[in-house]
């Protein structure tokens, strides 16, 4: 991921859940790309706990998956991710998907 974004964003990375709330928590970042399946707390309740944060609940958070069944891509957004990308990355992908969470459809 951050051979793909590093030349327009700082990258940021954490290895579980709790790492990354606690990173975004020390750095309030502009956007979050949050995997599903991560170790100790996985990406559902790291976005609860974030959402909950009043310093962070604005910040969008993108989903990356290997899910890629039908329906997987609306129950993440309805869970209130503000954005989705199954593995494997494309990159023009990742950057417009990126963008749209960042500043609408503009």
């Amino acid at each position: 991921m951050w051979a793909l974004l590093s030349d327009a964003y700082t990258v940021l990375e954490a290895l579980d859940g709790r790492s990354g709330v606690d990173q975004a928590r020390r750095h309030q970042p502009n956007i979050i790309l949050m995997d599903i399946g991560l170790p100790v707390m996985d990406g559902f309740a790291a976005l609860a706990e974030i959402r909950e944060d009043e310093a962070l609940s604005r910040i969008p958070i993108v989903a990356v998956t290997a899910s890629a069944m039908k329906g997987d891509r609306e129950r993440i957004i309805a869970r209130g991710f503000n954005g989705y990308i199954s593995k494997p990355i494309n990159e023009e992908i990742l950057r417009k998907t990126l963008h749209e969470a960042l500043y609408g459809n503009e």
